[in-house]
Formats: C-alpha cells, sequence, structure tokens
C-alpha cells in the first residue's frame, strides 16, 4: 500500500482487497488463492480535498466498491476500472457508518445517524427499501424487519468519535445484523 491504511474489505473468496487510505483508496487483485500469492494493484482513487471516507466494501465478486464519506455520499466504482458507477448523498445528516453489499451484489446497505439501515437497489442506485422500527425519513409510514436474501461482507469504522457500526447476514441469510 501505498501509505497508512485505515480499513481494508476483502471478498469471500480472498481475491480481492480494497484498502481505505483516507483521502483515497486502492485495490489489489490478490491473485488465486490456491497459487503462490502474486498481488497486483488494479485501480487507485484519489478523492477531493476535504472528501474523507470512513466506510469501504466490496462486492463478493469482487465487481464493485462502496466507499461511504463523511458528508454522507455513497461513491459506486468498478474494482477493475476504477471507474465511478454511481455517486449518491445517502445519508443527509452525516457520515455514513457501515456498507454491505448482498451476495449478488443487487443490494447496498447503508447505516448513518438514523436509526435505521436503508437498502439501495444496484441497478438504479435508488433508495429500495428502509429498515427500521422507526418512521422512514419524510413518511410518516413503519417499514417492519424484512428477509433480505444473501450476505453481506462489508463493516464500517466511524471514526474516532463514535463506535462502529458493522452490518452483516446471519448464516442463514435471513436477517440483517447491524
Amino acid at each position: 500500500l501505498s501509505q497508512a491504511c485505515l480499513q481494508l474489505a476483502i471478498t469471500p473468496d480472498s481475491r480481492y482487497l480494497a484498502a481505505n487510505l483516507g483521502a483515497a483508496m486502492e485495490i489489489w487483485d490478490l491473485g488465486d488463492p490456491a497459487d503462490a500469492p502474486s498481488p497486483r494493484q488494479l485501480s487507485a482513487i484519489s478523492f477531493p480535498e476535504g472528501s474523507i471516507q470512513r466506510v469501504l466494501t466490496l462486492s463478493s465478486n469482487g465487481e464493485m466498491c462502496a466507499v461511504g464519506t463523511e458528508t454522507g455520499k455513497i461513491h459506486v466504482f468498478s474494482t477493475r476500472t476504477g471507474k465511478e458507477l454511481a455517486s449518491f448523498t445517502g445519508h443527509p445528516n452525516g457520515p455514513v457508518k457501515g456498507l454491505a453489499f448482498d451476495s449478488q451484489g443487487s443490494l447496498l446497505f447503508s447505516a448513518g445517524n438514523e436509526s435505521g439501515v436503508r437498502v439501495w437497489s444496484a441497478k438504479t442506485w435508488s433508495l429500495a427499501a428502509w429498515l427500521s422500527s422507526q418512521p422512514s425519513p419524510g413518511t410518516m409510514s413503519r417499514a417492519r424487519m424484512m428477509p433480505v436474501p444473501g450476505a453481506g461482507y462489508g463493516s464500517g469504522f466511524s471514526g474516532t468519535s463514535a463506535l462502529p457500526i458493522k452490518l452483516q447476514m446471519t448464516a442463514d441469510a435471513k436477517q440483517l445484523i447491524v
């Protein structure tokens, strides 16, 4: 890595690694785990000055890397090309504190200062669901916790002022644990 690392994410097959370097990110192909390690850097992405990453996660197939920032923005990149696939405000009231993809890479879960988890469609990058026992932001309705297929492979580091938030699926893939 080119500098001190704040957080790592790795795919379940141990093939791809993403490193949070604060104002930059590096994505590595570690090679076939059955062979001798032959790591090679796939991409290095710098963020605009003042845009600090808080969390990152990789999709289970290693094709996408999602990054959450101090300002509540979520950026999604192709791991192979480094091209930004999406950029949107995930949490307007503060930092993104946790991110996780489902096992198919079709949903992205995010947590912030709100008491709930937002679920984003990876096809449109629009809000697909709000998982909370509290009212959804901007509405008076309540969403109940629902089974979500797949497993997440990410965690969040919230910095020095709060506790980390970790998102993961249960072994039977029926509950999201925050």
